[in-house]
């Protein structure tokens, strides 16, 4: 009977854990279990505030080329993540760098990612910076040309950047959640 009984109990706690990810919106990410929050939080139980913020750190360590570059921190409570990815949001006729920030708010048993901000953007052959915006356009006219991602409405005018945007980061919080998670990477 206990085994029937924990089973969902299991369940609906794991599946908490999975399907909290981030959603892209016209003013940004949300939560997409609940889109009034701009945030998402991890349940690790058992483990202390410090243990999660050494995990963390030892996530990014192991993640970026140069950490010390991409870090910055408040010892055992926060750990900011600015990192660049050169070319990394594309439709096949252009592809954008992305500059983003993520920060990581730590307590015992918890860990809680904040909304990812980013730019994206890149410089074409006659000069102009060219970026990708939640709702910002200028139909490429001036000397910056701002190409947005939803529309006036809301609606989403380019669906590869939103899809692009949303597995990128939710992909990144999924690692560094399995990493926390992974004993493997206390046991060598």
């Amino acid at each position: 009977m206990k085994k029937y009984f924990l089973l969902p109990l299991f369940v609906l706690c794991f599946a908490h854990v999975i399907n909290a990810q981030f959603v892209l919106t016209s003013q940004g990410f949300t939560n997409d279990n609940d889109p009034q929050k701009d945030f998402l939080v991890y349940d690790f139980e058992g483990k202390s505030q410090n243990e999660l913020y050494t995990k963390v750190l030892s996530f990014v360590t192991s993640t970026y080329r140069s950490p010390q570059d991409v870090i910055s921190k408040v010892e055992n409570e926060m750990v900011t993540i600015n990192g660049i990815q050169p070319k990394k949001i594309g439709n096949g006729f252009f592809t954008w760098d992305l500059n983003y920030t993520v920060t990581i708010r730590i307590k015992d048993d918890k860990i809680r990612i904040d909304a990812p901000s980013f730019k994206c953007e890149f410089i074409d052959d006659r000069g102009r910076t060219n970026y990708l915006t939640l709702s910002e356009s200028n139909a490429g006219l001036g000397a910056d040309v701002k190409t947005r991602i939803f529309k006036k409405d809301g609606s989403v005018a380019k669906d590869f950047a939103k899809e692009q945007l949303e597995i990128f980061f939710n992909s990144l919080i999924s690692e560094l959640t399995k990493f926390i998670n992974n004993k493997e990477n206390d046991e060598w």
